[in-house]
């Protein structure tokens, strides 16, 4: 299940635990969140849409919980968001392990994801920014007047994912 979720948050530009865990709105692929640790503390309660795409659809289909309140399952498994990502990582930790990559943790999908596509594919800071949905005071004003397009951002991951051959995955 830990390296799964790792697959699954690289995908998912970098999407954490505690969202996969909460994310109750799925809708024609897309699901809706707002992210835990910053929903509080912005006006647009730190939404995030995220495409599933064909590469992890599999994996997606593994956890998911149709019909259920969630969007994955998890919610069922884990007593909570905390125990869920202390899991995730302990499973981590073995595979870091057997893989010599020293304190293998769920942030290193996160900070792998942002990494490939600043310097592997060019996608610009700002962009990279804004998949891992992270607020920038810098532009917090233009934000307010332009409309979020996530089909860019969709784009921009679709970038990253045709880095690697995803046949593994497939049933």
């Amino acid at each position: 299940m830990a390296k799964d979720l790792f697959i699954l948050s690289f995908a998912m530009m970098g999407m954490n635990s505690a969202d996969f865990y909460d994310a109750s709105v799925i809708e024609n692929g897309v699901i809706t969140y707002q992210r835990i640790k910053t929903r509080t503390r912005r006006e647009d309660m730190a939404e995030m849409r995220v495409r599933i795409e064909p590469e992890i659809k599999s994996l997606f289909e593994k956890y998911s919980d149709p019909p259920g309140e969630k969007v994955f399952i998890f919610h069922k498994r884990y007593k909570s968001a905390d125990i869920f990502n202390k899991m995730i990582n302990k499973g981590l930790d073995e595979i870091g392990k057997i893989i010599e990559v020293p304190d293998l943790n769920y942030y290193y999908a996160r900070h792998t994801m942002a990494t490939l596509a600043a310097n592997k594919v060019g996608i610009d800071i700002a962009r990279v920014d804004e998949m891992l949905n992270h607020s920038d005071s810098t532009l917090k004003l233009a934000r307010v007047y332009v409309e979020r397009d996530y089909s860019v951002l969709w784009r921009a991951n679709r970038r990253i994912l045709a880095l690697f051959k995803w046949d593994s995955l497939k049933e």
